[in-house]
């Protein structure tokens, strides 16, 4: 997108280091670049403070709104997960559990919300619903399943607040002698390139990040344009898409479906 409208990008990765995050933002005004896109799952409050308060156009990518006057360009988070648990439900799923990510990431709550409204839409009772803290990374996915297979749970299904929990997690199934999906469904969020070719494949709902970044772009070049626009707050959230792979299934006792 970028391209097609003559611009140049420069880029910076901060790696969930704010100290280094802060650093790059000085860094890119003292270039004088015409404008900034944020792409982070998680912004401390001095980051939306310096980003509420910058002297060029800012568009903020993947981040739930902070209240400040920052143009965001989101998922629907909350319809992501609930696609999640709509089609496990469709599978004859009953027992579930939620496997949220790391306090810090802005998409926690509105994923684990998502999670919990599906699950009660469905008439699932809240005894047969079992939410565990991982971290957001591989280790804290299998941690957490670990976890919650050594309390005894019985769930058949869990979603997972993103891709590479959900593989931490199917690592953790197997390594406890089960199988997935035959009898543990995992289901991961966001559709990163791992998710299709780890074994076996990942069904997850997919973020749509080429939409994201196109219309990131497309904001940053209108406000470049008007001047004026440049303190709107406007927030975008984009659907998640479910991608249906090999990693869930009907639940143990129902029959296969097509």
């Amino acid at each position: 997108a970028a391209r097609g409208l003559d611009y140049s990008i420069i880029l910076g990765s901060a790696a969930y280091d704010e100290h280094r995050a802060m650093h790059y933002l000085d860094l890119m005004v003292d270039r004088r670049v015409d404008g900034l896109i944020i792409a982070s799952s998680q912004l401390s409050d001095e980051s939306w403070e310096w980003l509420g308060n910058a002297p060029l156009p800012v568009v903020v990518v993947n981040a739930e709104p902070s209240g400040l006057p920052v143009p965001v360009i989101t998922s629907d988070n909350v319809g992501g997960t609930r696609l999640a648990v709509e089609h496990l439900v469709g599978l004859g799923h009953r027992r579930l559990a939620y496997v949220r990510g790391y306090e810090g990431f802005t998409a926690d709550l509105p994923r684990v919300e998502g999670f919990r409204k599906a699950c009660a839409d469905a008439g699932i009772p809240a005894s047969d619903v079992v939410e565990v803290r991982g971290d957001g990374q591989f280790e804290g996915g299998e941690r957490a399943m670990a976890e919650l297979l050594a309390q005894g749970c019985d769930m058949t299904a869990v979603v997972c607040h993103n891709d590479v929990t959900a593989i931490g997690a199917m690592r953790a199934i197997r390594a406890s002698g089960r199988r997935v999906p035959q009898h543990i469904s995992v289901v991961g969020c966001d559709d990163i390139a791992a998710a299709s070719w780890v074994v076996p494949a990942l069904t997850t709902v997919a973020q749509q990040k080429a939409e994201m970044g196109r219309m990131a772009v497309e904001r940053i070049a209108a406000a470049l344009d008007d001047p004026e626009s440049t303190g709107e707050a406007e927030t975008i959230r984009i659907p998640m898409i479910l991608r249906i792979r090999e990693s869930t299934g009907p639940a143990p006792g129902e029959p296969a479906r097509e």
